[in-house]
């Protein structure tokens, strides 16, 4: 029983970012550079997410046209920077994964192979995804050299844990002459304890890399990014293609496979997990499955046919269009799992005025995820369509969604009617200081006119006591001096006077409160 050398495996390293930085990331990854004596080699080079029967409005979300805003971008690591040992030095033959029971194991090893007790890996490749909604992904690309089946386990297994120093370790080596070799550690990873004797941990490639592109984080935080899957632990995505393997350890084989044990764990599965349609199966052909899980997942496929489309074809498919799928699918289960942390820790604000705008961000967030990334149909074809449709069952992505959805709209519904109730209590309030200041204002107006009511009274009763002995006077003056007519004319003339004075007195005795006297009034 053996791995076809046509094997291969992929970790992902999802995390997620203020997605107020994409622009600024994008900026970054595109002029990320590493300078090497009078040369300047850049280290991430944009390449298109792969197109192949994707659906159209699939496609343009991934890959927009020139002078479209971009909602996804898709890097990979310049093949110079990640052979050469200026960058990260991983020529053929440079890596090895050491468990524990390796620690103590001399590094040295004969050029071109593995140390002993250790197991010869190949990173192909590494490759940086961001997405506007504030989610990345970082992809290593991993071969085994090895075609026995037991260190292919123990790969998937261990290499998945990214920061288990002593446990799980990196061994770096570069070759210094045609039969020498020493420990080396790459320029570009974030610094180890072990630098010196090339051991390492993922948890250095990955800060390494993800560093350069915003080295100094925000206040109060030692990254950027934070991570959204389990602390330290990266995904899998095999493609693994047995030859020789006996039928009656096919369904053990499966077993272990979906849920990454290492070959020294003793298997105690139930009649159940062996069947070959348990749900975290889906058939593709004839002893040949995808395996999907909580944890990772890939293809399985036992003595497949010796023909191109089977050693060439398929894996490139594998590699590409249903990596993709997983890819896609593990993006939307982590934006909706971010977003639902997110409902969490704004809700416990006690501000409402922060808490509404952390709502408002977070509803134009889940809005623009829905139109560009909530895909249900991807691919056009049967095989890759029911691919993805089961990853999102797997990751139960249409519940959460509805989970996230009714989050958001019920929690910024009812911050919106708080801000309601509290835009009715400052009206009410308002509307009460109104009224009060007009029944005030309507008090000194009444109390003005009684003042001035008052002192016209007043003014009469003074004009009445000087003018009318003043008007009797002059009769009889005129009287004395005048003709008759004239006098009578006098007389009428201060009969009418008197009148209209003793009128004005009689209303003025009438506003007057028995036993007070003018101005001491309850006007007054």
């Amino acid at each position: 029983m053996s791995i076809s050398p046509h094997s291969f495996a992929i970790f992902v390293y999802p995390f997620s970012f203020d997605r107020s930085h994409f622009d600024d990331l994008v900026a970054a990854a595109d002029g990320d550079a590493l300078t090497v004596e009078a040369a300047t080699w850049r280290l991430w080079a944009r390449r298109a997410f792969p197109h192949d029967d994707l659906l159209r409005h699939v496609a343009d979300y991934l890959n927009p046209a020139p002078g479209v805003l971009a909602t996804a971008c898709l890097w990979t690591l310049e093949d110079r920077v990640l052979t050469s040992p200026r960058g990260l030095g991983l020529r053929a033959g440079a890596l090895s994964l050491c468990l524990g029971r390796t620690k103590n194991q001399s590094a040295a090893a004969a050029p071109g192979q593995t140390p002993a007790g250790a197991i010869g890996l190949d990173i192909t490749g590494i490759d940086l995804a961001l997405f506007r909604v504030g989610m990345g992904y970082l992809v290593l690309r991993v071969r085994v050299r090895s075609q026995l089946p037991d260190d292919w386990y123990a790969v998937l297994n261990a290499f998945r844990y990214a920061d288990r120093p002593g446990k799980v370790d990196l061994l770096f080596q570069r070759r210094t002459g045609k039969d020498s070799v020493e420990p080396f550690f790459p320029p570009l990873a974030d610094a180890a304890d072990d630098a010196a004797g090339g051991r390492g941990v993922t948890r250095h490639l990955i800060g390494g890399l993800l560093r350069r592109l915003i080295p100094s984080p925000p206040p109060g935080q030692p990254d950027w990014w934070r991570e959204v899957f389990v602390p330290g632990q990266l995904l899998p995505f095999h493609a693994l293609f047995f030859a020789e393997i006996p039928e009656p350890e096919q369904a053990m084989t499966l077993y272990r496979l979906r849920n990454f044990f290492h070959a020294g764990q003793s298997l105690v599965p139930s009649a159940g997990d062996l069947r070959p349609d348990h749900p975290a199966l889906l058939s593709y052909a004839d002893r040949m499955w995808f395996s999907l899980t909580l944890e990772g997942g890939g293809f399985v496929a036992f003595d497949a046919p010796d023909t191109p489309f089977w050693s060439t074809t398929m894996p490139d498919h594998l590699d590409e269009q249903y990596f993709l799928l997983f890819l896609l699918a593990l993006h939307q289960r982590f934006t909706l799992m971010e977003l639902s942390d997110q409902v969490c820790s704004g809700w416990l604000s006690a501000d409402d005025g922060q808490a509404e705008a952390h709502f408002a961000t977070l509803r134009e967030t889940l809005l623009e995820f829905t139109a560009r990334g909530y895909f249900n149909q991807v691919m056009q074809r049967d095989h890759h369509h029911r691919c993805f449709r089961a990853w999102q069952e797997v990751f139960e992505t249409e519940r959460l969604y509805r989970e996230v959805t009714d989050e958001v709209r019920e929690l910024h519904g009812m911050l919106l009617m708080r801000k309601t109730e509290r835009i009715q209590r400052l009206a009410e309030e308002q509307r009460r200081q109104l009224d009060a200041q007009a029944q005030a204002e309507a008090v000194r107006e009444r109390a003005a006119q009684a003042r001035s009511e008052r002192i016209g009274t007043w003014l009469g009763g003074i004009a009445f006591l000087l003018g009318f002995p003043s008007l009797v006077l002059s009769f009889l003056q005129v009287t004395q001096e005048s003709d008759p007519q004239l006098a009578w004319a006098s007389l009428l003339l201060s009969l009418v006077v008197g009148g209209v004075l003793l009128v004005s007195v009689r209303l003025w005795l009438r506003r007057c409160r028995p036993g007070e006297t003018p101005g001491n009034g309850a006007g007054a």
